[in-house]
């Protein structure tokens, strides 16, 4: 994946979740032009030698949302906790033994 595929991933998902670039820099602590790079695919250096190591290897780097299951089951309790029932404290995914 290039830095430019990724940037427009990064915007793309900052859209979707209905940030303004400024909302999204200021929840992960950066200035709003340093994330306004990153979504145009200007990566610090760094980064993009990593990304010519994957390029040279044959790999892809892939983004994908992360699983709606976790926020599904966290939702649910927080609907609970602030509904009449207020002795659930959390909700977590519990997997069932081999």
């Amino acid at each position: 994946m290039l830095s430019k595929e990724i940037g427009e991933s990064i915007a793309a998902a900052r859209v979707a979740a209905k940030l303004r670039q400024e909302d999204l820099a200021g929840i992960v602590g950066i200035h709003p032009v340093t994330l306004s790079n990153l979504e145009n695919g200007n990566f610090p250096e760094a980064f993009a030698r990593l990304l010519r190591i994957f390029d040279a290897l044959g790999l892809d780097l892939v983004l994908r949302p992360k699983s709606p299951i976790r926020r599904t089951l966290d939702d649910i309790a927080l609907e609970l906790q602030s509904g009449a029932d207020d002795r659930v404290t959390s909700c977590r995914r519990v997997r069932k033994p081999k």
